[in-house]
């Protein structure tokens, strides 16, 4: 106590000068979390603050707002279109650097746009503000072609005058060069006017002539005469030799003026005459055409206008009269190479490629933003440079003014939070300090704490303006100890006396309300006693950890003997566990491997088994070909005339037993086949209720032991084993085949005496609805089932479709419309499960032989049906009777019933073998043939029955199963099942309805049912 006052003092001596109210708040925890946040932030905001004044102390007279400025200019600078590949980067010289580049750059853009101007208006090419600077290029190349020395005629400016021009300059320069050739050979020897002679005439005379009288012929010389008279000198005989070569010279001048005729116009003036022709001169001008042509085709693919022949022959033709052309295309051809080479080209790198592809608008205006950008991003760099004393770069600038308006921020949060919470921390809101905060936290939680965690007003309004101290309660504080440790020194050392101190010394009040009631509680010093008694001699038992448990957890005086007693039944049953060798091993590992251990040698028994039992016959084998041995080879290597079965064992049966010691045949064909004197170590009946006892005495005494393997709710003995070994199984007729009134096999071994062993546990069906109405109607509910996990899937269970079939009573005794239903499902098994095994059983064999009528019908159009395996006696696909079904079973079965009504809607209780003795036999049989589904194709419902017993009543309550389930059953309620459903109503967390249960096997042996089974969880 005296502790808990000094304390007290302690705090209030050194309280921190925060408002009452926070001391006696309702919710504590909010309002110091919300002075802790503003601590938190008011530190936050003094470092943050402290990193900017160390690098700019007078970090102040920055303007918050700069920051958004800043990233604006930068943000714009990066969203202009080329983008300047650098960004806006460096200090304040290097933007202004930057700028005055980009000032020069668009004053060449500004000159080049003028001049460009001027050109498009002399070649009527339009505006040129949306014209890329290319594109201005092909304008700048034309207004040189202006000034070329050979220009073009007017008429070449298009692609017809172009080829024209071409033509003629090809075909006249070649005519020309061919007929001077000829004319200078000759004009030393002749005259001019020699060509205008009919030269081909005088040499054909010639050559006439000269055949018949040479050169002495009148005509000859009259020709003679003729040339000398064109000949410059003196007429000779080398004269008239010469003709052909004035022939050829005449005939390039008749090609030169034809020639002429069509094509020296489109040479103009270049061509005057053969003599003043100017041909390369001419193919320079026809060059200038071209490169015309071509560069106002490309400036009109930029997006220029079109530039007509007629525009480019006014300025670049012949006969131009326009001036000054040429200048104005030097000027923008130099102000174009100054912006690409100047000094932007060396700061904006891959933008002056992009620049090439954008208008001259564009790029004007580009780098006049740009400029205005580096301006004002200079601008707002320059008080960060007065300020820091040294030029910063723009990223650095942008950090420090993030800091700056991360500053101003968090200070007009913090200034926010300190004047909501000024009623609580008081003068302490005008400058909020981070330690000062979070050390008045404490002193709260501290002093609230030391006062049971709650305070009121006054208290709170007592404790902030009180002026004592811890010293002036030194005394008292002494005594009050000296009486503490009178008074627990009564007690004996244990919890109870830690307890008792821990509450003495918490706090004033609790320690006052603990010593009133200590002075109430004398009288019950004998309650102790004997509690003290009790609780040793349960530590002598052993008990002591239990006792010591109850008394730590609190545990209800109600509750403590049971639990001492089932601490004591625990420590009995580790110990029985402990000490009997049979539940060893303990670890759930060891078991684990003793189970792989039995598993593993299972498999290898059943692997190893077959090899035994054929390692075994052959060992058996007779080892000589004499005696019965050579009798079974020899009548092996005939092929005909065998002899009977019964004489070829009687001879050698010795033999054919050592080679197969086990015999398969029917009772009838053990008295055909086998001698009388026949034997064997044992005799096994199958299917032992079929057998008459008649039957089974022909092979009881061939045994010396007998083993009788049947069940009593089968098939009764029938007229099917009085029929031979090869008679068809299927040409048998359900009326022909009576219920003999004779004891089976089975029956009179049960009645004699001999000790039984039922198969209880029915391993066939996966769901519990094949197999519930047999097990409780049949055999008495005794059958233990494995339930199946699932309830509820397409290839599960029972289910009942309703056919408005016709029972074809006076004919065939069938029912077509349930035969065609049974294909059906038939071909929806085999699409939707083909690796489930199928079977389908009829009531009667006039049925089973419709339905496979149906099935052969429509084979041909389904090839499911065709591909229909019925030859794997376990597996294939079969269509049976009643009669002859017993022993196989699939995973899907369905149960064609047949009967219905007649043709007259007549419906009669006649069921064929369902009406006979053993009926509800036959019945059990046929519905307990599948694995995993069975379907009923009936035309009738059970309400159609009228039966008050025997067979048809059993018929008519499986009808009525399907529907009902096991509501009717009257299902009997194990111990196990009354205590589990006792359990479960009586306030389990897994309360539910027993009764409705459908997850699990109820009453069954080791099951607990699960309603809300998960099967993603399988």
């Amino acid at each position: 106590m005296s502790e808990w006052l000094q304390g007290l003092l302690r705090l209030v001596e050194h309280r921190p000068p925060v408002a009452g109210a926070w001391l006696a708040a309702s919710d504590l925890d909010e309002d110091t979390a919300r002075v802790r946040q503003l601590a938190t932030e008011a530190g936050e905001l003094a470092t943050a603050e402290a990193r900017l004044a160390a690098e700019i102390p007078d970090w102040q007279q920055l303007d918050p707002a700069a920051s958004e400025r800043l990233e604006n200019l930068t943000r714009a600078s990066a969203g202009i279109d080329p983008p300047y590949g650098r960004g806006l980067d460096g200090n304040s010289s290097d933007l202004l650097a930057l700028k005055q580049a980009l000032d020069e750059a668009g004053e060449h853009i500004e000159q080049a746009r003028h001049s460009a101007d001027l050109l498009a208006a002399a070649f009527e090419a339009g505006p040129v503000d949306d014209i890329s600077l290319v594109a201005i290029d092909r304008l700048v190349e034309l207004g040189r072609l202006a000034g070329s020395n050979f220009l073009p005629e007017p008429g070449w400016f298009d692609e017809k005058g172009l080829h024209a021009a071409s033509e003629a300059l090809g075909l006249l320069s070649e005519i020309v060069q061919r007929y001077i050739s000829a004319r200078d050979e000759m004009m030393a020897d002749f005259k001019p006017a020699v060509v205008e002679l009919d030269l081909e005439a005088l040499r054909e005379r010639r050559d006439e002539r000269v055949k018949i009288l040479g050169k002495l012929g009148r005509g000859y010389r009259a020709d003679k005469a003729t040339v000398a008279a064109a000949v410059s000198g003196k007429a000779t005989g080398r004269t008239m030799r010469r003709l052909e070569e004035l022939i050829t010279w005449q005939r390039a001048l008749r090609e030169l003026e034809a020639v002429e005729a069509v094509h020296a116009a489109q040479l103009g003036a270049y061509y005057p005459d053969s003599d003043r022709a100017e041909f390369e001169s001419a193919a320079n001008a026809i060059e200038v055409a071209t490169r015309a042509v071509r560069a106002a085709t490309r400036w009109a693919d930029a997006g220029g206008g079109t530039i007509g022949a007629q525009s480019l022959a006014r300025v670049i033709g012949r006969d131009t009269t326009i001036s000054g052309i040429v200048d104005a295309a030097d000027h923008a051809a130099m102000h174009l190479e100054a912006f690409r080479y100047g000094s932007l080209a060396s700061q904006a790198g891959p933008a002056m490629l992009a620049l090439d592809l954008r208008t001259l608008a564009h790029v004007g205006t580009w780098c006049n933003r740009l400029a205005s950008l580096c301006a004002a991003v200079a601008v707002e760099l320059s008080p960060i440079d007065e300020l820091s004393g040294m030029n910063v770069t723009v990223a650095r600038a942008k950090e420090l003014l993030e800091r700056r308006a991360e500053q101003a921020e968090r200070a007009a949060r913090v200034k926010a939070m300190a004047r909501s919470a000024r009623h609580l921390i008081g003068a302490m809101a005008e400058h909020p300090d981070s330690e000062a905060l979070h050390d008045a936290c404490e002193w709260v939680d501290r002093i609230r704490a030391h006062l049971d965690g709650e305070i009121d007003s006054r208290t709170a309004e007592l404790i902030l303006g009180s002026d004592r101290r811890e010293a002036d309660i030194a005394d008292p504080a002494d005594s009050a100890k000296e009486a503490l440790d009178r008074l627990v020194g009564v007690f004996a050392e244990g919890p109870h006396r830690e307890s008792l101190i821990e509450e003495l010394q918490h706090s004033y009040r609790g320690a006052c309300e603990r010593l009133d009631a200590l002075e109430e509680s004398v009288t019950d010093l004998r309650i102790w006693s004997d509690y003290v008694d009790t609780r040793r001699a349960l530590a002598s038992e052993g008990l002591a950890p239990a006792v010591e448990e109850c008394e730590r957890r609190g545990t209800p005086a109600g509750d403590v003997a049971p639990t001492l007693r089932l601490a004591l039944l625990r420590r009995w049953a580790d110990q029985i566990v402990d000490r009997d060798h049979r539940l060893k091993p303990h670890r759930s590992d060891d078991r684990d491997s003793i189970r792989a251990n039995f598993q593993r040698l299972d498999r290898e028994l059943v692997r190893n088994t077959a090899a035994s039992v054929i390692n075994a016959c052959s060992s058996r084998r007779p080892t000589s070909s004499a005696g019965g041995a050579g009798v079974i080879r020899q009548q092996a290597q005939l092929k005909r005339r065998h002899k009977p079965v019964r004489t070829l064992l009687n001879q050698a049966g010795d033999a054919a037993q050592r080679l197969k010691p086990c015999f398969m045949m029917s009772p009838l064909s053990v008295s055909q086949f086998l001698p009388a004197d026949f034997t064997f170590d044992a005799v096994i009946f199958d299917e032992a209720s079929q057998v008459k006892e008649a039957d089974a005495i022909g092979c009881i005494y061939r045994g010396s032991q007998l083993i009788v393997a049947g069940d009593d709710k089968q098939l009764p003995p029938t007229s099917f084993f009085d029929r031979m070994v090869d008679t068809d199984e299927d040409e048998l007729d359900e009326a022909s085949e009576e219920v003999l009134g004779f004891e089976s096999v089975l029956d009179r071994c049960k009645a004699q005496g001999f000790t039984p062993l039922p198969l209880r546990w029915h391993y066939r069906s996966r769901h519990e609805d094949l197999i519930t109405y047999s097990n409780y109607r049949f055999y008495d509910g005794k059958l233990h089932t494995f339930p199946g996990a699932v309830s509820d899937a397409p290839d599960l269970g029972m289910e009942f479709i309703k056919v408005d079939g016709i029972y074809r009573r006076g004919a065939t005794r069938d029912n077509l419309q349930e035969a065609a239903k049974v294909v059906d499902r038939v071909l929806h098994h085999r699409r939707h499960h083909p690796q489930a095994t199928i079977g389908v059983v009829a009531l009667s064999t006039a049925q089973q032989l419709a339905v496979e009528a149906e099935i052969e019908r429509r084979a041909a159009g389904e090839p499911e049906l065709r591909e229909l395996e019925a030859g794997d006696r376990l597996s294939g696909f079969f269509v049976k009777n009643l009669e002859s079904v017993q022993g196989d079973e699939r995973d899907i079965v369905i149960l064609t019933i047949g009967y219905g009504p007649d043709e007259n809607g007549k419906l009669t209780m006649n069921f064929g073998p369902i009406n006979r003795e053993g009926g509800e036999r036959r019945l059990n049989v046929a519905v307990t043939r599948a694995r995993r589904r069975i379907e009923i194709i009936s035309s009738i419902e059970s309400g159609d029955i009228r039966a008050d017993g025997g067979s048809l009543a059993h018929l008519r309550g499986y009808l009525d199963f399907r529907r009902t389930r096991t509501s009717r059953l009257g299902r009997r309620s194990s111990r196990l099942g009354r205590r589990l459903r006792e359990s479960l109503r009586g306030g389990s967390p897994a309360r539910c309805e027993i009764d409705g249960l459908r997850g699990g096997a109820p009453g069954r042996r080791g099951w607990l049912p699960n309603r809300h089974w998960d099967p993603s969880s399988r």
